[in-house]
Parts: structure tokens; sequence; C-alpha cells
């Protein structure tokens, strides 16, 4: 991040430097910066659906002569304060919630939720045709035949690499976001193997659209690293200093064995039916093969590799699913859960181990699969000579999941960003057995 520490004047700084409305009946941008209270964004890889709220302590009523009625055009942009990394949104008014009177009774509160303007226009489309080529060509094919003006395009961020193997697929009237939610779950990199395994997700952040595979950033150089630390901590006068420093933390899941069994996380079965030819294949997924020799954010596996127990049966997660060989006469292998279904359910499992929650000063520069490090001590009583200080099992670098940019006018809140952290693997291993 690129800063100016003396242009951070006190924790969780910020520079709100746009926050207009305009009406859907035209007219001029009004500001709101003066009346607003709180400012929220949400971002999350699972969802394709950038969302943001804005609290406002309406004395002018700007309610009633905007009017504040659904479909206005919002535009946002702020930074942390003395760095050059500005986000800058526009999205649609969708909801009006809360109206009602403040306590003085001279104006009102309400807040304005809103998404982007393509949200609005998948609502109102629909797919009914079908697709040859690679599935990251159909997803851009998608995309550009139904959201068409140059501003929507250059929301499209990031295709990931889906190979060279052509499938056809017919669409059967879902929004162009739906189609592309379903390819997702189908897609899968190049050469993928047990050795090899990939994730797709298709999600929008403040950057734009991004179809991508989780496991192509797990190797990506950390964008931070974060550390917690009592809060009388001392050099936290420079922007940088603060920034790395954790202000809470919670832990939203830590091993939870019998789940990651079920879920097939270890090993799990998939039984295929074909119903041109009426045979059936089976393929088995092993913790081992994944781990063995694919990429990971941290060295050690989750599983001590002497566990064999659970890795070794699969009947804790069995699959049966129809496939056609020959469906259409153009492509002759056309389904291939083979490649996708086993591994994203044993992956995702995988970052549900240990998910963490954290807050930390607003930081504008942080973005959905960025990698982080985040050292934090071990509970207890460390002697003066003791060097392994850290937790083996929560320290580590993770990948972000999930973002809330939360700005407020209160100079006690100010800027602060809450960031859903998981991982795969661990900076140490867990022990075969104890000394």
């Amino acid at each position: 991040m690129k800063s100016n520490p003396k242009s951070y004047d006190k924790p969780n700084d910020f520079d709100l430097l746009t926050l207009t409305v305009v009406s859907n009946r035209g007219g001029d941008p009004v500001s709101l910066i003066s009346q607003f209270v709180e400012l929220d964004i949400y971002e999350n890889i699972f969802d394709n659906k950038l969302f943001g709220e804005v609290v406002i302590a309406d004395s002018l009523n700007y309610s009633g002569t905007i009017p504040l009625v659904g479909n206005e055009t919002i535009q946002v942009s702020y930074r942390t304060r003395g760095t050059t990394d500005i986000v800058t949104l526009t999205g649609k008014v969708f909801a009006v919630r809360g109206l009602g009177r403040s306590t003085n009774e001279k104006g009102q509160v309400y807040k304005l939720q809103f998404v982007s303007d393509i949200q609005y226009k998948n609502g109102m489309m629909r797919v009914a045709c079908s697709k040859k080529g690679t599935i990251g060509k159909m997803v851009r094919d998608l995309f550009i035949e139904n959201f068409t003006s140059d501003a929507d395009i250059k929301k499209l961020h990031e295709i990931g690499d889906t190979g060279s193997k052509t499938f056809k697929f017919i669409f059967p009237y879902w929004s162009p976001l739906d189609c592309m939610n379903w390819l997702a779950y189908r897609a899968f990199s190049p050469g993928t193997t047990p050795s090899n395994p990939s994730c797709f997700v298709f999600y929008e952040d403040v950057d734009g659209f991004h179809f991508t595979d989780i496991m192509s950033k797990v190797e990506n150089r950390p964008k931070m690293k974060f550390r917690y630390e009592p809060n009388n901590a001392a050099n936290q006068t420079d922007v940088n200093r603060f920034l790395e420093k954790t202000q809470e933390y919670t832990v939203r899941s830590y091993f939870d064995r019998l789940k990651e069994y079920k879920m097939g996380m270890y090993s799990s079965v998939l039984y295929t039916h074909d119903i041109t030819t009426k045979k059936f294949k089976s393929n088995e997924v092993n913790y081992d093969d994944i781990f063995g020799s694919s990429k990971h954010l941290n060295k050690y596996p989750l599983l001590p590799a002497t566990e064999k127990s659970m890795k070794q049966t699969n009947i804790g997660n069995m699959a049966l699913l129809p496939v056609q060989n020959k469906k259409f006469d153009d492509v002759a292998e056309n389904e291939t859960p083979e490649k996708f279904f086993q591994y994203r359910n044993s992956l995702l499992e995988q970052f549900n181990t240990i998910r963490l929650t954290k807050m930390v000063a607003g930081n504008s520069s942080l973005r959905l699969l960025d990698v982080i490090e985040f050292d934090i001590p071990k509970a207890g009583y460390l002697s003066e000579n003791e060097q392994d200080w850290v937790d083996p099992y929560l320290s580590g670098r993770y990948l972000i999941f999930g973002i809330k940019h939360t700005i407020s006018n209160d100079p006690e809140i100010g800027y602060r960003t809450i960031i859903d952290i998981a991982k795969d693997s661990l900076i140490k291993g867990i022990p075969d057995k104890f000394e």
C-alpha cells in the first residue's frame, strides 16, 4: 500500500471523497456527505452481488424532494487516508429501509440499500439458448451478449483459465448470472488431477466480476501481514504499522472431524451412470492424494499422515450422478463430474476447517482472495528463551473470503474493515504422537 504517514491523523482515518445520489428522473447529483451516518460495503466470494447500504440522517427532506423511492443512482468513492487506493462504486438504490423521524423530530433517519446496475439488468433478462466452447469462453460470451454497454463490459474483471476442453450446454431460461454460477460449479483448471485440484467461484467485488479458481491464488505474495497484540502496543503513529494491527478476531470454525469426514474432505467415491451405454464407473478421491503435491497456503496438512482410518474408507461420502455419452453429435464427452465434483467438495471443506473473522483498521486496498499473513501469540505462559511464540494452528497464511467495509461519521469508529479469512493448511504439523 502506498501511503503518506503524516496524513494519517488518527486511528481508522479515512477520506469519503464522494457520496452522491441522482434521481432516476434526472437532475443534478445531490451530495449526502453532510447527512450520512454510516456506509457499509459487503463482498463475498460465494455471492455474485456486491451489496451496499448507507444510513442517512436527513434534515433537508431529501427523501421527499429528490425523491428517494428506489431506482436512484448512487456514487461512492473512499480511501484509507494517506493512501492512493481509492475505491469508486456506482450502484442502484433498490430499497429505502427504516424510514422514521429522528429523536429531535426535525429530520428523518433511513437506510438506502444498493447494488450494481448489472444486478438490476440481470433480474430482467433470461437466457434460453445453447452454448459451445470452453467454459471460460461461455462465461465471457454470456456476459458480453447480455450486458452490452462499454461500462458493463469493463466490469468483467477476470476470467480464469479453464483449459481447452470443449463443452456444449443448454441454458433453460435462467438469468445470465445464474448461468455463470452454474458454470463456475462445473469449471476446472487445465490438468486437474488429485495433485492439481481446482475450485472455481464467480463473484462481484469493488473492481467488478471475477470467474476464477481459488487454488490459483494460494501461492500469491501476501498483501498484508497482520498481527494480534495488546492495545497499548507502541509505534502506531505510522499508517502501515497501524494497518497491520488486528483489533479483534473471532474463530468461526476450528476442526470438526465428523463434519469434515461426512462432507468428503478426507475420502469420497463418485459413481456415474451413463444413460447411453448403461455403464457404471467409480472415481475415488483421497485426502493424501489431493494434499500430496498440490498447492497450499501453508506447508502442513490438516490431518496427521499417520491418521489412516478416515482417508481409507469412502463410505462417509458417496454420490451417484447421471452422465450421457455423445449427448450431442459434435461433443462426445460432455459430462465430466469426476473432474470437479469431489475436488470441489474436499477443497471447500478444507477451507472451512479453520475460519476466522477479524476486524482491522479500514483498508481500501484489500480484495477478495488476497493472501494475508496473520500472527497470533500462543495462549498461556511463554518463557523468555522461547523462540516459537506464535500459535501453530491459528497463525499462518490465509485467503480473504469476505469483506465488510464500514465507514462511520462517529470519530470513535471511523473506517473499519472486517474480513472473513480461511486457510487449507498449517504452519506446523499436527504431532503423530505426544511425548
